[in-house]
């Protein structure tokens, strides 16, 4: 009965350790709520956009990046964007890039690149 006590309070300590140690899921995919200081965006796959000017629009996207234009009457209107995720919690957002070449774009997004200046986005929320 002494072997079974310990062997119940090992247990009990093993899944109280696990519980308490259980960090959030985290996305594999670019969907969701992006933040960069006051800016917000929000990604919704296959490719609904709603970009930091608050307007929704449709980009083509991929599990880790989306390409857009950005639309008439906001600021760069018809320059290419193109977000790439870099970790479940961080994006890279290239704005009027020199160059975006998605034509070896994989399912996933991977083979897209881009020249130009990346700004760093941060998940807003992490995922769970």
């Amino acid at each position: 009965m002494l072997v079974t006590r310990q062997r119940l309070n090992i247990l009990a300590a093993v899944c109280a350790t696990t519980i308490a140690t259980a960090a959030p899921a985290l996305a594999d995919a670019i969907n969701g709520d992006w933040c960069n200081g006051t800016a917000t965006m929000h990604i919704d796959f296959p490719g609904t956009i709603r970009i930091p000017s608050g307007k929704q629009i449709t980009g083509e996207c991929w599990r880790h990046a989306c390409r857009y234009t950005v639309p008439a009457g906001d600021k760069d209107a018809g320059s290419p964007v193109l977000l790439r995720l870099i970790d479940e919690l961080t994006m890279e957002f290239y704005q009027s890039a020199a160059s975006i070449d998605a034509s070896q774009a994989g399912e996933r997004g991977e083979g897209i690149t881009a020249t130009g200046p990346a700004v760093t986005w941060k998940r807003c929320q992490p995922v769970s």
